[in-house]
């Protein structure tokens, strides 16, 4: 045996613990949790606590009718101060669940990285159900639950949207107020002979900065500041948005128009230093859906823009370059009828007799007597070509490159602040975001053309007046029109890469 005061074995010890704590704690009441299932209607106000210990699920349930689309909207206000312990909000829908925590809390992330703000209202719009057929019935669960043991007193209420779907501008032309805790988006169907639609967004208030959206019919739908530029088409917007939207990108021919209003304005280029966030970030706009001009009228008013163009040129030409020129007043190869050798003689007698007497003298000078051969000049000038070949070609893989790397880059990311034409008037071709920049400047290619012929007048007007020894064709007088020609080709190249950046403007610098 051992003795009383001996040493009791470890195992032995962690029995008696064990068998101690089974007693101390038998009898104690267990926490049960309770969940509360309530019947719930719509644009009814429900006020009511959550605790740690119950949880309360609303059902709604409601009847889509056949090819109807029906926006839901819930509103929450969270009225206790519990911003270190949120309310849950769980939507559960047949098709989504969505989540979101009340207060809802909204980081700073350039001025103010550290600054948080608590927004105990919070407004979130539910993704759609698909649409059907023919009639079918719908449910909605609203679950509320919280980790806070005492009681939070809150409300609930949920609602239908008015004019969830947009129509033309000719049929709906309303205000909408945009707040930054308050989500909402619409939905756009494309009508019958329409492929192209420009969505605009207008407004009063250059600032708080906001965002507009241009989603397919998907859930979850990304209307948050955090996840707005997730999926689709984005545009940051100050007074004025839009960005034109194209039936082949959206196979169910309808998409979502997003409007979300940013924490911050820096997005939006506002350098204000502030060291606190405006809690009050609210936006009064308008949303309006337009059809584009369709592809006929755009090409009938570029032709008719090139035409009258074209009709100052030709009117140019005619006007300034009459049948005969001024050098010489024979044709091309011709000088007059043959004189006769004694009549050649007695002129120039008479021309030496005259130059003699006369004051108006066509004087030489050593650079006239000592230039080197035409010929030589005209194969020297060829390096002109090369050079501008060379400089085109090292100028114009750079601006391809970019136009390639932007555009894809817009097409994949959907950022469309990368742009910086004209938005109201896009019109997306050949895979250009704006390709009614090229037709734009198509003025100054032409431009290039008229000093084409220009040069090329004055080089037959030369050639005459060489063939029938004018006098303004003297050795002195000779112009290498190779540079006239090469300078053509530089110009006409550098329009030519213009119109090309000028098309990347929409996708680049």
């Amino acid at each position: 045996m051992r003795p009383c005061g001996g040493r009791v074995p470890g195992f032995t010890l962690l029995i008696w613990m064990s068998v101690a704590r089974l007693v101390c704690g038998y009898g104690l009441s267990e926490e049960t949790k309770t969940v509360l299932l309530r019947e719930a209607e719509f644009d009814v106000i429900y006020e009511d606590t959550v605790t740690s210990n119950n949880q309360t699920v609303y059902a709604f349930n409601y009847t889509l009718f056949r090819k109807m689309t029906e926006g839901l909207r819930v509103s929450v206000n969270v009225l206790s101060n519990v911003s270190h312990s949120p309310i849950q909000f769980v939507l559960r829908q047949r098709h989504s669940v969505m989540s979101f925590p009340v207060p809802l809390i909204i980081r700073g992330l350039d001025i103010v990285p550290h600054t948080e703000t608590h927004y105990s209202h919070v407004e979130r719009t539910l993704c759609p159900p698909p649409t059907v057929n023919d009639s079918e019935e719908q449910s909605l669960f609203v679950d509320v639950w919280s980790l806070r043991s005492h009681s939070t007193q809150y409300q609930l209420r949920v609602s239908r949207v008015d004019n969830f779907t947009l129509e033309n501008r000719s049929k709906c032309h309303k205000r909408h107020i945009v707040i930054i805790h308050v989500f909402q988006f619409f939905k756009y169907v494309f009508p019958d002979g329409v492929d192209r639609v420009i969505v605009k967004v207008i407004s009063q208030m250059k600032f708080p900065c906001s965002v507009l959206s241009i989603q397919d019919i998907k859930c979850p739908v990304y209307d948050l500041d955090n996840n707005v530029d997730f999926t689709g088409m984005f545009q940051t917007i100050t007074k004025l948005g839009a960005i034109t939207v194209q039936r082949k990108d959206f196979p169910g021919n309808s998409f979502y128009v997003v409007v979300v209003v940013k924490s911050e304005d820096t997005v939006c280029g506002d350098s204000t230093d502030s060291s606190t966030m405006d809690t009050d970030r609210t936006k009064v706009l308008e949303v309006v859906v337009s059809p584009s001009p369709q592809s006929k009228a755009r090409f009938k008013g570029a032709a008719l823009d090139f035409l009258f163009k074209l009709q100052l040129y030709i009117f140019f030409f005619f006007f300034f370059f009459p049948g005969k020129s001024p050098a010489s007043t024979h044709e091309y190869g011709r000088c007059g009828k043959k004189l006769t050798r004694s009549f050649i003689c007695y002129f120039f007698i008479d021309a030496f007799m005259w130059l003699l007497s006369s004051t108006d003298l066509f004087r030489l000078s050593l650079y006239d007597l000592a230039p080197k051969d035409p010929e030589v000049l005209s194969k020297a000038s060829l390096t002109y070509l090369w050079n501008i070949a060379t400089i085109a070609v090292f100028y114009a893989l750079p601006v391809l490159q970019l136009v390639i790397t932007y555009q894809t880059f817009a097409n994949v990311t959907g950022k469309q602040d990368i742009c910086y034409y004209n938005f109201l008037c896009a019109y997306p071709l050949l895979g250009l975001s704006s390709f009614n920049n090229i037709l734009s400047n198509l003025g100054y290619g032409l431009l290039g053309f008229l000093f084409l012929c220009i040069v090329f007048k004055r080089a037959i007007t030369h050639r005459q007046a060489l063939v029938c020894k004018d006098r303004n064709a003297l050795v002195r007088k000779h112009l290498n029109f190779h540079i006239y020609y090469q300078l053509t080709r530089s110009i006409v190249s550098y329009i030519d890469t213009l119109q090309l950046v000028s098309s990347t403007w929409g996708v680049d610098v």
